[in-house]
């Protein structure tokens, strides 16, 4: 992309910044399709953690209820 100094000193070619604006608009769409791959990837990750802490909190509780069953005897 030429800079405000390079268009004022040069000019403007519309048909080449055309081009390029169209270049950045694919690359954009790219980085974005590509981050929200990650962010669904991220998001099952953070999914199946969610369920496997929730599913240790209870037997961390079920043995907490034998400890406490067991200290009552």
């Amino acid at each position: 992309m030429p800079s405000a100094m390079e268009v004022e000193a040069n000019g403007l070619e519309l048909g080449a910044m055309n081009k390029l604006l169209l270049e950045k608009i694919e690359e954009l769409t790219l980085y974005i399709l590509e981050q929200e791959k990650q962010q669904r990837l991220q998001k099952e990750v953070l999914q199946d953690k969610d369920l496997k802490i929730k599913a240790l909190n209870k037997r961390l509780d079920k043995q907490e209820r034998r400890l406490d069953a067991l200290e009552a005897h």
